[in-house]
Parts: C-alpha cells; structure tokens; sequence
C-alpha cells in the first residue's frame, strides 16, 4: 500500500481528471457563454482558473518529487484536501447561478456542474484521505489500536444528528445557511471516509488468526452482504410492506442476473485463503483481478455520492450502502496486492503484471466484442430496411440478434424518465458505453424502432407517430398575403422568386404555423429569413435531423425558430413558432427554378418566375442528368406501354392459415380482370422476398418462403421500381396486394420519391378479401378491370442516339437521371446556380435509386449543399433566436455528421455527462433542506 506514496500517483488521482475537467467545464461554458450574464461569466472565470492553478501546481509538485525520488508528503495531502474540498464545495454551491435558469435545460442546466465537481474532485481528495491513512499508521502493526478508528465511525453520525437536530436551533439561524452545511457535511465526510479506511487498512496489516477471521469478515460483509443487499434495495419498488423488484432502481438499472451473479462470485474470490501453494495462489490472483472491474465499476457510479455518505446514514440509516464500494475497493486492492507481492517470489515481475494486465481486461473486453457485435448486426438491419441494396436477394442479419438490440433500445428508452428523486434509470456507464459504441453516441427514433419491429418481429408495441408536420388550421392561422419578386438571370436563363409572407394568429393562444407545399421539379429553395421581433434573422442551413432536433427543442421553451425542410418527394414542410394571441408575423422564402409556373401555399396561387423573359426553351443536358422542358415535351410523340401484373403476397408471421385463400383471390383477379397470364409475377414477402412466375389457375409453391417477420411492401415496390428504370424495362409494372389487412395509402408516402422512375405512375391496388373489387391505394378508382383501364397508356419518350427517356404526361418539365450512375465528386464551380440545385435533386434520385450508396455518399452530398446555399432533401434552413442556440445547432450537426446516415438523435436530450444519473444529488439536497426546514434546524 506504501506504493501509493510514489508521485505518479499524482498524475493518475488529480492531474488527468483535472485535464478532463477542464476539458468537459471549457465545452459546457464555450457552448452558453453568449448568453450569460456578467456575474455568471465571472464565476466561470474564477473556477476555472482555480482549476488550472491547483493542477498545474500539483503536477509540478509531482515532477519535482519523481526527480529527486522522493514521496508524497502529509503536508501536500492536507493543503490539496483542503483546497480541492472548498473549490468542490463552492462549485457546487454557486453552479445555479453559473447555469442560469435562462438556459433551457435541452442544452445545459447546472446539474452538469454538480456531476463534473463530484466526478473529478474527489479521486483528488481521495488519494490525499489515503495519503494521511498511510502516514498515520505505525510501521508496526501489532502498536496500532483499531478501537481509535471504530469509534469515531460510531460517534460520527450520532454526532452529525445531535448537531442538527439539537444543537444548531440554539445558534443563530442568520448565520447558518447552505454555506455553513456544505462546509459541515464536507468536514464530517472526510473525518468518516478517513476513519473508515484507516480501520480497513489497520485490520488487513494487522496480524494473528482473530485478524485474520477479521479480514474476512470485512470481505464477507463489504463483499457479499451488503452489495447484495444494495442491490435488491435498489432494484425493489417498495410497495407497502411489499419489496418488489422492478429494475427501475434509484441509483440506475442494476437488475440484470448479472450483476448478482459477479457480486457472489467476487465476494467468495476475496474470501480464498491466501495459500502458500504456488498454483492455487496463481489461479486465485487471476480470479481476484478478473473480477477487479466489477469493483471498481461500482467505486466509479459512487463516488460522487460519497458526500452524502454520511448524511444518508444519518437520515435514512442505509446510507452505509453508499460507502459499501469505497471499502470494497480498499479490501479488493489489498488482497490483488498481497497476492502480487507473494507470487513476484516465484515468477517474473513482469508475468505477473502482465497476467494481472490480461485478467483485468477480459471482462470489460468481453463487453466491448458484444457490443461491437450488436452493432454489425444493427448496422445490417438498418442497411437492409432503410437503405437497401436492391440486388441482394436474402437479408444477412440474424432477426434474433436483432430483437435483442431492439429490446435493449426500449429498455433504455423506457427508463430514460426522471423519478421523484433520484432521475434517470439507466445503467450507469454501461448504457453510454454500450450507446457510443452501437450507436454512435445517437438514437434510433420510436418510428424506426417501430417499422423495424414490424417488418423484422411481425408486432410493435410502439404506437404509429404522425408525421415531422402538422396542417395549420386556417381559421386558427392565416396567411394574410404572400407577395412574390422575381429576378431574372440572362446567364443561364434561370429565375430567383422570392415570397414575403405575413401570417397572423387569429385565436387568443400561441400557436404553431405549420403548412406544407409541393415545388414544382425545376424548383428548389434557396434562402428563408424569419423576422424576430423587428430583427430580419437570416436562415442557416444545416443538416436536415440536427434542424429538426433543434426546432423541437426551442419550440418546448416558446422562443423564435422558424423551419424549412422536405417531406416527401417535392413536397416542402414549412414552420413558424410561436404566434401570441393576434400576433402577426413576417417571414419570406426564396426559391431558385428554370420554368414559369404556379406554385400554391395555403390555397394561394402565388406565380413563380416572369413572363416577360420568356425564351425558346432547350433540353439541358450534363453527365448526371437531363432537363426536359414543358414546351419540348409537349411536343414529344407518345408512344404505347404495356403494364405486366404484380402480385404481392403476404406472407408475415401467422398468415400460413391463408395458403389457399391467397391462391383463389389471385385466379379469380386474373379472370375477373382479363389479366394475361404469361405476363404475371409474384412476391411472396416477410421482410424477404421470393419472387415466382406464375400462370393463371396454377398452384403457387408457397414452401419457397417460410411465414415469419412482417410485411415489407415498401421494400417490394422500390426494389421493382428500381429494377425497372435501370434495367430499362418496355413494360411498367401494375403492383396488386394481397394481404388479409388494410393497406393504407399513407403507409407508402415514401414512393413518392420514386415516380420519377415510372413515368406511366405508379399504379398500386389491394384486394379485399370481402368483396370481388379491388381499390386502388392513393388514387380515383372506379372499378373498371384492369385490363382495360391499362391496355391504352401512352407515355412520351425522349429519344436520342445514346439513350431514350419516357416522361409523364404533366404540363411541368422533367428532371431525369440519364443512366444508372452518378459523380457525386463532381465540382459545382462551372454550373450556375440553378443547374446546381438540379444536382442536388439529381443526387436524391440516384440515393433513391441506389440507397446502398447513401453512407458513402450523403456527406459528400450535404457539403455541396452548404456550398451552394440550397435545401436538398438532406438538408434544412432553420432560423434560430440566440448565439448559444446556433452553437448547440453547430455540435449536434457536427455530432451527426460523424455518425451513420441511419442512425438519429435523442427525441429527449441527455445534456449530462457520462451515467450515473445524477439527479439524486440535487434532488436528495433539496429533500435534506425541506427536512431540515421542517424540524426548525433552518429558516
């Protein structure tokens, strides 16, 4: 134990986690430093320089010891204990008004300061507590008396309670405040840990058969008793006169069978003799530091709790649970001592260390290949659903695999929630660890953990969410006028219309501007401003999920953002918040587009571009894509399409009941509506597809697919659409769904995106099991066979020498990809800017087309976003209230850009630090003080 008096202890216990304390208080005050006010922004300064001073000197006091070899004297232990004690302690007490209530907690409240006081100043007072240990310890074991140190450890609480609950109502109250308590609780706490490690160490020294039984006493109690007892007091909802274990602990989530299975095991680790056979002693030792981890994983969530240590014993009496680690951690590390010291007589140092090194590692290593392995298989998941590649046939996932990360992910989720007193119910670090690692320090949203337990599991528990907008009510918010201006450019024959909006809220209440609008496809927007007060905001564009996390999170505080960003295909999503009552509002649009046209917003007919310049259009044309021009195509000759019959079979988990049912309905579509049989094909779909040819009256061979997992129609569609534009195909497909439930249309919003690639539409229909008809999803139809209602389809096509394009029969031009490839490193410098927003739609086309490719791609394409200044599909213009906002908006986009294109942010902000959940801390001082208040000890 004499090792600790070396000076790299010094380095380890206060050097690094000051480093990283300053690091993390640099980030948390760089982020809201704008908006603070100038008392805050002093108190910042004054702990900050105080951190910087106490490190700096204790690290050269360090380097001056290792130079002359010498150790750490109770001088340096007693001036840093007190030092760090009062910087901790003054912190903690002033970071309410170094975190003022005006910072929305979504981006940082002064529980954060709290978490990094407790976190990295105690290992500092902990080593100077052991150094005093150490030094007042007689050489001698058999000259030290362990009854010095049992009872101060008795007298300590009795004393902390007579003190307050007798002795301070005769005092003054004027002076006996917070200050005075958080100096009281940080004196007894120091007096008690120090008493407490002292006896721990005087009684592991000491020497004798009673000493011996002693030793393992306390291993016993510190190593088996009481942590399996904390932990099914943790674990336990108290219910009455019932304990019901739940797993929704107060200190985080310890209920996994684990973690009592690894308390027994290294309880009875730390009760094996220490026998003087060379090889038992060898196993012993690799067992001890096996499960050397779990004690000091343990030491690590409570440390920040061991000012309170004391206090909980007075109050609650099971506060002793709390210090339950601290002693654990004493014993465990004197044991792998006395083993190391034992076995460096028989075997080399250095085998010894390293097996020691090994041994530590395995578990935590272990973890690490588990997660990574959730990762891998999470990450093919979310590939196969959300960014397919559609020429693989089978999906190369385990769904078991899977439904354990889904389960995981809910678990999480659900105890995400704050309790009376003692906040999130997580498992401290364990859950960040294993979220960094699987995630990327991001989320997956509830609608994806939903759509992947549909398609992969069958079910959900998690209800359907709408969608990322919600339609304004005229009659609540209404646009008063939109008034349009446009700018012509000669070079490049393109305009730039911008729309000035005054909206105006007719009710009493705040309310949200929320509508949405369809660009026409020579369209894309290419600057928003929001007026703030009578400030004109520019919009900032940003990345599309880091804009919206924003939005949602200031709107949830009611300041000023305002929002655009897209949907579905061209359709645009526009927000405003908040409206008072009869408030009205100014805010403006710019849109960049080749054409004259119609756009409409809120049943305004608003005219984009200006007549007046209107020349002889003409094809434009590059390497990625081709623009068609109204007037061109108009005079394009149509040409006569063929459709060929899909049929697409349900075959998700318990549909096997409807083998027979699915083969009549499919024959008797196929007679009713004169369909040709030799053009017919079929999916059979789970989340996989077997896909048959099929004639009329045959039997389908149903044993190709197994009835598992949830129905993927929308993987099925895209996937035939897609074959169908790059493999050129004559004949357009004309997709029926057979499935026992509803289909509803709003469930394909998303192949919007892709009818581009079917110029002739896309044509989908169910079957009802209950009538003879089918209905069409997202479309007028009236029950006309098919055959007839399809046989007449006429399409125009562009033909030239080296390709040929069909384009639908709209008044509006056609941007289209001329081939199945892109350059998405293609410079944008030599196009103008309109030709620069068509290669940002032609970009999301050809991630439509080939979803394999957006992790590779999106970034790149996101860049030339910002580069240009226009909105893709990826991207969003935001307009925010304050600095400290725009720096929040900054790292959660950087955040994101870092992580998968898959993958989410956090629906609800976790702005805290690594677990555990610290709200214990503010919440059991703020119960402390009602108490306190309550029997008269405060005013």
């Amino acid at each position: 134990m004499h090792n600790l008096l070396k000076p790299h202890w010094i380095f380890i216990c206060v050097t690094i986690p000051q480093l990283i304390f300053l690091y993390l208080f640099w980030d948390a005050y760089t982020l809201i430093d704008s908006d603070l006010e100038m008392e805050s922004i002093q108190l910042w300064k004054y702990y900050g320089a105080g951190m910087i001073i106490l490190s700096l000197l204790a690290t050269i006091y360090a380097s001056f010891l290792s130079f002359r070899n010498q150790k750490v004297s109770t001088v340096y232990a007693v001036t840093s204990l007190i030092s760090f004690s009062i910087l901790m302690a003054t912190l903690v007490l002033n970071a309410e008004i170094m975190i003022p209530r005006s910072i929305p907690e979504w981006m940082l409240n002064s529980e954060i300061l709290y978490k990094y006081a407790l976190t990295f100043y105690i290992p500092a007072c902990l080593y100077s507590i052991l150094i005093l240990v150490l030094n007042s310890v007689n050489p001698d074991p058999d000259q030290n008396n362990n009854w010095k140190n049992i009872i101060p450890l008795i007298l300590i609480p009795g004393i902390t309670y007579l003190v307050f609950a007798a002795g301070i109502p005769f005092v003054n109250q004027r002076y006996f405040g917070e200050h005075t308590m958080m100096i009281f609780i940080t004196f007894i706490t120091i007096i008690f840990i120090f008493f407490l490690l002292r006896g721990l160490y005087i009684t592991s020294i000491k020497r004798g058969r009673e000493w011996k039984y002693a030793n393992k006493i306390w291993a016993l109690l510190l190593g088996i008793i009481l942590p399996l007892l904390g932990l099914y007091l943790n674990n336990s909802n108290f219910s009455g006169s019932d304990f019901i274990n739940t797993g929704e602990g107060v200190f985080g989530d310890f209920s996994h069978p684990l973690f009592y299975i690894l308390c027994i095991f290294n309880g009875l680790f730390l009760l094996l003799p220490n026998t003087k056979n060379q090889a038992s002693r060898w196993a012993f030792f690799i067992a001890r530091s096996l499960t050397l981890p779990f004690t000091l994983y343990f030491c690590l969530v409570f440390i920040p709790m061991l000012p309170l240590g004391v206090m909980t014993i007075v109050v609650f009496g099971l506060g002793l649970l709390l210090l339950v680690p601290l002693g654990l951690t004493f014993i465990h590390g004197q044991s792998l001592w006395k083993d190391y010291q034992f076995l460096k007589t028989f075997y080399h140092p250095l085998a010894v260390k390293l097996t020691f090194l090994f041994a530590v590692l395995a578990f935590p290593l272990f973890m690490f290949l588990t997660f990574k392995k959730d990762r891998v298989q999470l990450n093919k998941a979310l590939d196969y659903i959300f960014e397919p590649d559609f020429s693989i046939e089978e999906p190369n996932f385990h769904t078991g695999s899977i439904r354990r990360v889904l389960r995981a992910v809910k678990t999480q989720r659900s105890n995400r929630r704050n309790s009376i007193f003692f906040g999130e119910r997580l498992t401290p670090y364990l859950t960040e660890w294993y979220q960094n690692i699987v995630f990327d320090r991001m989320s997956l949203s509830n609608d994806k953990i939903a759509k992947m337990e549909r398609i992969l599991l069958g079910n959900t528990t998690i209800p359907p969410t709408s969608r990322v907008f919600i339609s304004s009510s005229s009659d609540q918010i209404k646009v008063d006028t939109i008034t349009s201006t446009t700018e012509y450019f000669k070079e490049g024959d393109y305009y730039k219309t911008t729309l000035d909006f005054t909206i105006t809220n007719q009710t009493d209440f705040m309310r949200e501007y929320a509508t949405q609008f369809e660009l026409p496809e020579d369209a894309m927007i290419s600057d928003y401003y929001l007026y703030v007060g009578d400030k004109k905001e520019p919009g900032i564009l940003s990345e599309k999920r880091s804009a919206l996390w924003i939005y949602r999170q200031i709107t949830s505080r009611r300041k000023d953002p305002g929002i655009l960003y897209y949907l579905d295909g061209n359709e645009v999503g526009f927000r405003v918040f908040p409206f008072n009552n009869k408030e009205t509002r100014k805010t403006g649009i710019e849109i960049i587009h080749k054409e004259n046209s119609t756009l409409t917003i809120d049943g305004i007919e608003i005219l984009l571009g200006d007549p007046s310049h209107t020349k002889e259009q003409e094809i434009i044309e590059n390497e990625n894509f081709i623009y068609v021009p109204s007037t061109i195509k108009n005079k394009l000759n149509p040409t006569l399409r063929k459709p060929y019959y899909h049929f697409i079979v349900d075959c998700s988990e318990h549909k096997e009941t409807y083998q027979s049912t699915y083969t009549e309905k499919i024959n008797e579509i196929m007679r009713m509506n004169f369909l040709p049989s030799q053009k017919a094909k079929i999916s059979l779909l789970n989340y996989d597809e077997v896909l048959l040819d099929h004639e009329a009256g045959a039997p389908i061979d149903f044993s190709r697919q197994a009835f598992e997992g949830g129905y993927f129609l929308e993987r099925a569609l895209k996937r035939a659409i897609a074959k169908h534009f790059t493999e050129k195909e004559e004949e357009y497909p004309v997709f029926i769904l057979i499935s026992s439930k509803k289909i509803y249309s709003s469930e394909l919003s998303s192949l919007k995106n892709y009818e581009s690639f079917i110029p002739d539409g896309i044509h989908i229909y169910s079957a009802d099991f209950n009538k003879k008809e089918l209905s069409a999803l997202g479309m007028h139809y009236k029950g006309d066979p098919l055959y007839s209602k399809h046989k007449n389809v006429t399409t125009s096509v562009l033909t030239q020498p080296s390709y040929s394009i069909a384009l639908p029969p709209s008044s509006s031009g056609n941007l289209r990809l001329k081939a199945n490839t892109f350059n998405p490193d293609q410079t944008l410098n030599a196009l103008n800017e309109w030709e620069q927003a068509m290669y940002l739609k032609g970009a999301n086309l050809y991630l439509k087309l080939h979803p394999e490719k957006t992790q590779t791609h999106w970034l790149s394409f996101v860049k030339k976003s910002f580069e240009t200044n226009i909105m893709s599909p990826l991207t969003s213009f935001i307009v925010v209230e304050t600095e400290a906002q725009r720096e929040t908006l900054k790292r959660k986009q950087k955040e994101v850009l870092e992580g998968r294109s898959t993958f989410d942010l956090e629906e609800t902000p976790n702005n805290s630090m690594d677990e555990p959940a610290f709200w214990f801390l503010l919440s059991f001082a703020l119960l402390l003080l009602l108490w306190f208040r309550k029997k008269g000890i405060i005013a």
